[in-house]
């Protein structure tokens, strides 16, 4: 039973650091390619769900800084 109780946090552990990761690739490629507003909006909306991501939370750093937007 501890075996299965286990596996299942391993995966729902998993499953968070893969939707970050995606979110974070997918902000990291706008701000590299200019679109400073749509990377804030990503991490912004991550940051909605996940408050406690200090990936995200650097991530709309640099894109408020990279657009000159105020933090």
């Amino acid at each position: 039973m501890k075996l299965i109780g286990t596996l299942l946090l391993v995966a729902s552990l998993y499953g968070s650091a893969c939707a970050q990761s995606r979110e974070l690739t997918e902000a990291s490629h706008a701000l590299y390619r200019g679109e400073h507003d749509r990377a804030s909006a990503i991490a912004r909306q991550y940051l909605k769900l996940h408050p406690g991501s200090a990936a995200m939370h650097v991530m709309l750093a640099r894109s408020r800084r990279a657009g000159r937007q105020p933090p």
